[in-house]
């Protein structure tokens, strides 16, 4: 527990490269930025998944990011996440993962987000039963391999010069903030 007053603001949960039994390379980003309250802006937790794309666009391996973006996939800060980092949303095509909140029927929406890098391909997605929580519980297989993911994935537009302004700046407040080291 944080002491009173300190805001936690680390949102990367996990950031870990692994290395699975055939030896090939990927790296996983597990997320989850502070959900925004009523009369907030979302500049906090905007940020917080700008960095998470920043990690991406400086790697030269494999990504796998997921977890409660507390945002939906088609909003402007998750568009711009796909573009900055080179992702892919491999969801597109195969359903509607609405996975909060399911403690109710109505509405529900798909703040749980699973993107991958062009060299990740998506086997198999699902959402799963109730679990006792707010959200869903997903579960998607991924496959690191180019081959089949060259196949089923659709390459993502180029980042604007407008979104890389809009990222440097919104880092840079963050890094004040948290008086972190740039990347």
């Amino acid at each position: 527990m944080s002491p009173p007053g300190e805001r936690v603001t680390s949102v990367i949960r996990r950031f870990v490269q692994q290395s699975p039994p055939d030896g090939t390379i990927f790296r996983f980003v597990g997320l989850h930025p502070q959900p925004p309250l009523p009369g907030q802006d979302t500049d906090e937790r905007d940020a917080q998944i700008y960095y998470a794309a920043l990690l991406a666009h400086k790697s030269n391996v494999p990504m796998v990011a997921t977890g409660a973006f507390n945002d939906i996939a088609w909003s402007a800060t998750s568009r711009t996440f796909k573009r900055v980092g080179r992702y892919l949303d491999p969801r597109i095509g195969r359903g509607f993962f609405a996975s909060f909140d399911a403690e109710k029927f109505y509405p529900r929406f798909p703040i749980d987000q699973l993107f991958v890098t062009e060299d990740v391909a998506m086997v198999s997605i699902k959402r799963l039963a109730y679990i006792g929580s707010d959200h869903f519980p997903m579960a998607a297989r991924l496959r690191v391999n180019a081959e089949p993911a060259a196949r089923l994935n659709v390459t993502p537009e180029p980042v604007s010069d407008g979104e890389q302004r809009l990222i440097g700046e919104s880092m840079a407040r963050t890094r004040v903030r948290l008086g972190a080291m740039s990347l």
